[in-house]
């Protein structure tokens, strides 16, 4: 014991000398110096004590010994720690602005040559702890082969590992992470720009198994998060501004104006104008694909992002069906479409289909009909659309007048559903569209299958039993003399706010 007591003082008298005038970094090159001198006679006395069978002294020396050598790689460690390698200016990257060659401001250089040097200095400080302070400690720890506590085997692993991938480099090794950081680095960090951030970033392969204990991996993986969440952030403002564009402009030109309303079309109801048609679209071109590229890209913003990209969606099937107007500017001063119909389908679903005789939509000046050599007609805005119904004279079923129908008219067996505002066309489909469940698929195969209800009661009378009907309307739009098959979609009746 009075050996170990001596190798103790000696220990501490040793630290404490050098600690007391010299820098930290100073103080443990000394102190490793000292240590690695004495080693070979430490070993000789624990190699002693072995032989004579002193296991308390053995274990007494060993303790102490390795817990002063744990002791100074802490130190090393610490020193390792404080100088942030590879870390950007402020430890993350809110500073910036997606622009590209983000790595130089990240590391303060002027130019690729530049950030090389930083790098290689990096790199060069990195070997110098490894090799001068922590490799002769490793060593001995490694020659007592003895088992340490589990976070100081966590401490020597890493400095092992920093080691060996070093000595990879140092040989040129294809395999070595020190290089896969500094390719990271020199690459995707200098390439990327908010525009390229998918792209960029799903190049980056980092294999997920080889991280573990391995500084330089884990801290390409902190490099990528910190720019990922930064892209993340990024998207998020531009979806604000790309987004909130398109979401002013509808609730400037379009919210509230039927046909971009909850119910249908009501007298004390204002509708939407082909100028402000003109108007919301100049602002959804313009900033709607930069909108959803944005919210897509912005996985922060929840349930919110995903009401905006829907709402865009639904923007696209309205703007399919006013494109070939709004890309054929002069052509037309509002939307024309050719109107074709065809009557009593839908054969399976129906119901008193069979007691009417006569079928006819009346579109504007012209009536389509089963009899009619007319097979299309074309609407304008603004002109009235009409569906009439005849009964036959033997039916053994007669339409019938309720108060809960005022869109209805009936005048003996004839019923008729006349629609006059200005978006006429469009309110008849959106008031008659089938539902899923009038299809076998639950799709409409062919839009737009109409279902047309009516109450009727028998013609001896009796109470009200309702026939179903069906009729398909197909639209094709006017542009540019081109024809365009269109298709009437559910008209959004608010933009959604997108929320931080």
């Amino acid at each position: 014991r009075a050996v170990n007591d001596k190798v103790a003082r000696a220990l501490e008298v040793g630290r404490d000398a050098v600690a007391a005038g010299l820098r930290a970094e100073e103080a443990l090159r000394r102190e490793v110096q000292s240590f690695t001198a004495v080693a070979p006679d430490l070993s000789r006395i624990l190699t002693a004590y072995d032989d004579l069978g002193r296991e308390d002294s053995f274990l007494d020396l060993s303790d102490l010994t390795l817990g002063h050598a744990i002791g100074m790689i802490e130190e090393a460690d610490s020193l390792f720690s404080q100088e942030a390698f590879y870390e950007p200016q402020g430890g993350d990257f809110r500073w910036w602005d997606g622009a590209p060659r983000m790595a130089l401001q990240a590391y303060r250089a002027r130019d690729r040559f530049e950030l090389v040097d930083v790098l290689s200095r990096q790199r060069e400080r990195i070997q110098i702890l490894a090799d001068q302070y922590v490799r002769p400690l490793v060593e001995f720890i490694d020659a007592r082969e003895v088992r340490l506590p589990e976070a100081a085997e966590r401490l020597v692993g890493k400095w092992r590992r920093i080691a060996e991938e070093l000595q990879k480099y140092a040989l040129r090794r294809a395999d070595n992470s020190v290089s896969e950081l500094e390719g990271f680095i020199l690459g995707p960090m200098m390439e990327i720009s908010f525009a390229t951030c998918t792209e960029t970033l799903a190049q980056v392969g980092v294999d997920a198994a080889s991280g573990g204990g391995d500084f330089f991996v884990q801290r390409i993986r902190r490099l990528e998060r910190g720019v990922r969440q930064r892209c993340a952030d990024l998207a998020g403002v531009q979806a604000q501004t790309a987004y909130s564009a398109v979401a002013d402009a509808f609730d400037d030109h379009l919210a509230g104006r039927y046909p971009f309303v909850a119910d249908g079309w009501r007298e004390d109801l204002a509708e939407a104008s082909p100028r402000d048609l003109e108007a919301f679209f100049a602002v959804y071109d313009a900033q709607a694909a930069p909108a959803r590229n944005a919210l897509e890209a912005a996985v922060d913003l929840g349930f919110s992002r995903d009401r905006a990209l829907d709402f865009l969606d639904r923007m696209d099937q309205v703007r399919a069906l006013f494109g070939p107007w709004l890309d054929a500017p002069g052509a037309n001063d509002a939307p024309v479409y050719d109107v074709a119909a065809e009557f009593r389908v839908n054969r399976a679903r129906e119901a008193g289909a069979n007691q009417v005789i006569e079928w006819a939509l009346e579109v504007g000046p012209t009536r389509l009909d089963q009899r009619s050599g007319e097979r299309t007609a074309r609407w304008s805005l603004g002109e009235p659309v009409e569906i009439t119904l005849r009964w036959a004279e033997n039916s053994t079923a007669v339409p019938a007048a309720v108060a809960d129908r005022p869109d209805m008219t009936v005048d003996r067996r004839t019923v008729r559903m006349r629609y006059d505002n200005a978006w006429s066309l469009l309110e008849m489909i959106r008031r008659h569209r089938a539902g899923s469940d009038d299809f076998e698929q639950f799709v409409d195969p062919r839009p737009h299958t109409l279902r047309v209800d009516v109450p009727t009661r028998p013609a001896a009378g009796g109470p009200i039993e309702p026939a179903r009907l069906f009729i398909r309307v197909e639209l094709t739009a006017q542009g540019a003399g081109e024809a365009t098959p269109v298709v009437v979609p559910a008209f959004p009746t608010r933009a959604p706010e997108v929320l931080e």
